[in-house]
C-alpha cells in the first residue's frame, strides 16, 4: 500500500494524472494524511528520523494539491455488506467521467465483497473478476492497480523467497490474466534488509 501511494503520487506529479482510490484499508482522512506527508516530504510530527514536523502551509499547499489528483471512493455505512467488484467499478466509472482520472486502485482485493454462485470455484470467481476489472481499464483507458497479498510464505533454511503472482490466494489466474504483476518484498528479521 505504501509503495502504490509512492507509485500513484509520482504519476500524478510527473505526468499530472488524476487519480482513483479504492482503500480499505486506509479511511481517506488518513489516507490524504500519508499522501501529504509523501509529497511535501516531512512527517506530520518532530523528529521522525531527524526531520522536521511539515509545516501548517505545506499541509495546506499540498491538501489542495491532493485535492486536485486524488479521489476517493468508499463504502463506510456498517450495516452495508461490503462492496463487490461491480459497485467499485461502477464508482470508478463516475470518477472517469467526472474528473477524468487515469488511474485507479483497489486496496487491497480481499476486502471486496465475493458474490459468487455457490457453484462457482474461487478461481472461477477471481477469473470473473479480472476480466470485469480487465474490461473496465481498456474500455475506460484507466490504468487499474489491485493490490492482492499473498498466501502464508513458507521458509526455507530461515529464507522467505519473495512471493510470485502465483502466490496470491485464490487462483492462478494472478498470474495468467494480469498485463503487469510487481511483487514488494522485505526479509523480516533481517537488519537493514532492503525491500525488493
Amino acid at each position: 500500500s505504501e509503495f502504490m501511494d509512492a507509485l500513484l503520487l509520482n504519476l500524478a506529479t510527473v505526468h499530472k494524472w488524476k487519480i482513483g482510490c479504492c482503500s480499505f484499508e486506509n479511511p481517506p482522512a488518513d489516507h490524504i494524511t500519508k499522501l501529504i506527508e509523501k509529497r511535501a516530504g516531512a512527517p506530520f510530527h518532530d523528529n521522525v528520523m531527524g526531520r522536521k514536523r511539515i509545516t501548517e502551509f505545506e499541509i495546506n499547499s499540498t491538501a489542495g494539491w491532493l485535492a486536485n489528483h486524488f479521489y476517493f471512493v468508499r463504502s463506510d455505512n456498517p450495516d452495508d455488506r461490503p462492496p463487490t467488484i461491480e459497485w467499485i467499478i461502477e464508482k470508478a466509472i463516475v470518477q472517469v467521467r467526472r474528473y477524468g482520472i487515469k488511474a485507479f486502485v483497489i486496496d487491497p482485493y480481499n476486502e471486496i465483497s465475493s458474490n459468487r454462485p455457490a457453484n462457482m470455484t474461487e478461481t472461477e470467481y477471481v477469473s470473473y473478476l479480472l476480466s470485469v476489472v480487465k474490461r473496465f481499464a481498456q474500455t475506460y483507458g484507466v490504468h487499474t492497480f489491485i493490490v492482492a497479498h499473498p498466501t502464508k510464505m513458507q521458509s526455507v533454511d530461515g529464507v522467505v523467497m519473495p512471493p510470485s503472482l502465483y502466490d496470491i490466494a485464490g487462483s492462478a489466474h494472478w498470474a495468467n490474466k494480469a498485463d503487469n504483476g510487481l511483487t514488494v518484498h522485505r526479509q523480516n528479521g533481517v537488519k537493514d534488509a532492503l525491500t525488493e
